[in-house]
């Protein structure tokens, strides 16, 4: 398996669980007791090729090097859905739940039997042994279990929840701005753009109620031909160093395609001061498919140029954007690290996360602006007489991940 593999199937602690990995787990009706797990399940069964042995280990996951469990008790899964092992609640936990039914992605093994229930089990008292440490104070309990990740991208303020379960995200109920305890949070139900707040570009989108996430009204756009339509807010950037989250709820009608050979087109945005260009989230649609990508247009001297990153999530096998239905979609740009991050539907892609060093452009280091700005809506570039449609809803943004519940 890849080193960056998407979040909702990347890492799971019992790597006889992974595609590719060497040998089986051991058959639990030999033992009078559950093994080892660690010594006996992870290292036999975890540490080939390609899997999570001390000297590349895959999605970073080390199961070799002593003291396994300091590596997963309160760590989270890539993308922050899960704990590896949760204390609190053990049942929860990222390395069992992965095995029993993958409440995120697919169920480890993948594209294997399941393992068998008594093996399961085992696992599950392993993790349980955690939990009653950090009940009981025991010395031998890990100390850093409860540490909260430090990187940001994989956390979220208390209370959020970042599921990728589709049926959570409130879709066809009612508004849920009012209760969000966001920076910012639009969902149009007023019928008029706040002047305040939002100002327009190009072709004036309207709203109206044909298409809706939540609630009874949706930002709607129409743009006849290539150009400009979308509306752009500062109201929560101050052009200071800083890292941002978003998240909209976005409704594609009609994208790029025939008579076209080629199209590149951006929905979202954001800009500011210390270097030119735009930071965008943007599509492309080449040999018959939109495929969604991330990029800048900062052309000029030391600026890593004009480029655009396309989706390979899953690795070699993207899915093509879908018309027709409510897509969510998060994004982090952070200016201090200079490094972007792509969720779609709370699923992280790392084929598009990018950073000072890893990106599209033309070796020059990747610098992010200080932003003072972030628009949303439609821009395409190459001359067409295509009628681009497309409906926003429940935009919000904040310094800490959003998530689709909220």
């Amino acid at each position: 398996m890849g080193r960056f593999g998407v979040a909702g199937w990347v890492v799971v602690a019992t790597c006889a669980a992974l595609v590719g990995c060497p040998g089986e787990l051991v058959d639990p009706a030999r033992f009078t007791a559950c093994p080892d797990v660690p010594k006996l399940v992870f290292a036999k069964d975890c540490l080939g090729s390609g899997c999570h042995g001390k000297g590349d280990p895959s999605v970073g996951l080390d199961l070799e090097s002593p003291d396994v469990a300091s590596r997963l008790v309160g760590k989270r899964t890539i993308g922050g859905l899960a704990l590896l092992i949760d204390p609190q609640a053990p049942e929860s936990s990222a390395i069992y739940t992965k095995l029993t039914g993958a409440p995120f992605g697919s169920r480890m093994p993948l594209n294997k039997p399941q393992l068998q229930p008594e093996t399961q089990q085992c696992v599950l008292d392993w993790i349980k042994t955690f939990s009653s440490k950090a009940k009981d104070g025991s010395a031998d309990a890990v100390s850093d279990a409860f540490v909260p990740p430090t990187d940001a991208s994989d956390s979220s303020a208390p209370g959020r929840d970042l599921t990728t379960d589709t049926t959570k995200f409130g879709l066809g109920g009612p508004s849920k701005c009012g209760t969000a305890n966001v920076q910012l949070c639009e969902d149009f139900e007023t019928g008029t753009l706040d002047t305040k707040t939002w100002t327009v570009v190009g072709t004036a989108p309207t709203i109206d109620g044909a298409q809706v996430a939540r609630g009874q009204k949706a930002l709607h756009i129409l743009q006849n031909g290539n150009g400009a339509s979308y509306i752009r807010e500062s109201k929560t950037f101050n052009g200071a160093p800083a890292k941002y989250f978003g998240r909209a709820f976005v409704h594609f009608a009609t994208l790029a395609g025939p008579p076209m050979n080629y199209a590149h087109w951006t929905f979202i945005a954001a800009s500011g001061n210390k270097v030119a260009g735009e930071i965008r989230l943007s599509g492309q649609y080449q040999n018959g498919k939109n495929l969604f990508g991330v990029g800048t247009d900062n052309g000029s001297v030391g600026g890593t140029g004009d480029w655009t990153t396309s989706d390979n999530d899953p690795k070699n096998n993207p899915a093509a954007v879908p018309t027709n239905q409510w897509l969510c979609i998060e994004w982090m740009h952070d200016s201090i690290a200079n490094e972007t991050r792509f969720y779609w539907d709370a699923v992280e892609h790392p084929s598009l996360h990018t950073t000072k060093t890893i990106n599209g452009g033309n070796g020059n280091p990747y610098i992010l602006p200080d932003f003072t700005n972030v628009w949303l809506g439609w821009q395409e570039y190459q001359t067409s007489n295509i009628a681009f449609e497309m409906w926003l809803d429940e935009v919000a943004i904040d310094p800490a991940r959003i998530g689709c519940v909220l």
